[in-house]
């Protein structure tokens, strides 16, 4: 067989199977957001574990629609909102339209706090192709201020806009 042959069907077979890879990729961006009043401001904060199922896939979490973190396992974030209602989703990069969505009311200087976890459903789901389009990836569990104090985990940025 030609060498310069076997060398375009591997180059060929390559760019197919890196296709394959990236098909349903999205990438987030993370956008600066406007920094509350500090004397009323309130405040979400998130966590997120070390766990097998989903853990390749960082968790872009989103509040009134812009994507404010993309959090990967043992990371967690707090992000200053003003008073009132906010949306909060979160999706993972390749789970296409699958997102989660919670709505949370703030008073003012109100601390809430969540754990982000990999929905138990994903592991029967990942055996069947393209599922992870059809299922939610990751789930929001309440939790107390000291139990996300006590993980310990590294502290990610929120990017603020500044006035």
């Amino acid at each position: 067989m030609n060498p310069s042959r076997n060398l375009r069907i591997g180059i060929v077979f390559t760019l197919v199977i890196a296709a394959v890879i990236c098909t349903g990729c999205t990438s987030s961006k993370i956008i600066a957001r406007p920094r509350p009043e500090l004397g009323t401001a309130a405040t979400l904060s998130f966590t997120r574990g070390s766990q097998f199922l989903y853990s390749a896939q960082p968790a872009i979490v989103s509040v009134d629609g812009i994507e404010s973190a993309s959090v990967e396992q043992d990371q967690q974030f707090t992000i200053l909102l003003s008073p009132g209602f906010h949306d909060i989703s979160i999706r993972s990069e390749n789970s296409g339209q699958s997102t989660l969505s919670e709505k949370v009311n703030l008073g003012a200087k109100e601390s809430q706090f969540f754990e982000i976890y990999p929905n138990p459903k994903l592991l029967p789901m990942s055996l069947i192709p393209m599922s992870h389009y059809a299922i939610i990836p990751f789930l929001l569990k309440p939790i107390t201020e000291d139990s996300f104090k006590s993980q310990g985990r590294s502290e990610i940025k929120v990017p603020y806009v500044e006035k």
